[in-house]
């Protein structure tokens, strides 16, 4: 006869190994789904991606902001 405690924990480590898993692919589908505003790419496809007010800019959009305002002066 297996002792309630025993079931009550093994219970837990199993809901806990479940929310652990929900959690890592809500941050992978999240990542997927984030869209720079400028050149529209995915959180995947960049190194970095930066968020504002309701706005995200990727690394490569801030490199080429900075290029566009290098050669204004």
């Amino acid at each position: 006869m297996q002792h309630i405690g025993s079931y009550s924990d093994m219970m837990k480590d199993e809901l806990r190994l479940k929310i652990l898993r929900t959690l890592g692919q809500d941050k992978e589908s999240r990542k997927r789904k984030l869209k720079c505003s400028f050149c529209g790419k995915s959180a995947t496809e960049v190194q970095h991606m930066l968020s504002g007010p309701s706005v995200y800019i990727c690394n490569e959009c801030v490199t080429k902001c900075n290029q566009i305002l290098d050669d204004q002066h």
